[in-house]
């Protein structure tokens, strides 16, 4: 009885957690215009929100970490590994973080 009784406090707790505190906001694609340093990505809702500042890049040759944040001062992370876009993509990306992040 006891361990059923647990069992929904933790079923009831994780379904909390996930449905209030941690609603996620999965970026589906990343949109940027280097040129005129226009950065927005597109949430999983399909909804485009800016960027306003990219707070951190980390550019590895397997690897790209960004840290940036939306109009309302929520930061996110952003991990892409190499081999889940082409490669060139992945360079290019790694070429704009490295040397044309906006200011």
């Amino acid at each position: 009885m006891m361990l059923v009784l647990l069992l929904c406090v933790f079923v009831s707790f994780h379904i909390f957690l996930r449905e209030y505190l941690l609603t996620s906001q999965a970026i589906t694609r990343l949109v940027l215009v280097p040129s005129d340093h226009l950065w927005s990505f597109i949430d999983e809702k399909g909804e485009e929100i800016p960027i306003v500042a990219i707070k951190h890049a980390t550019v590895l040759k397997w690897l790209l970490v960004i840290r940036f944040c939306d109009p309302l001062g929520k930061c996110h992370w952003l991990v892409i590994p190499k081999d889940s876009i082409n490669a060139e993509s992945f360079r290019r990306l790694s070429v704009v973080l490295l040397y044309q992040l906006p200011e």
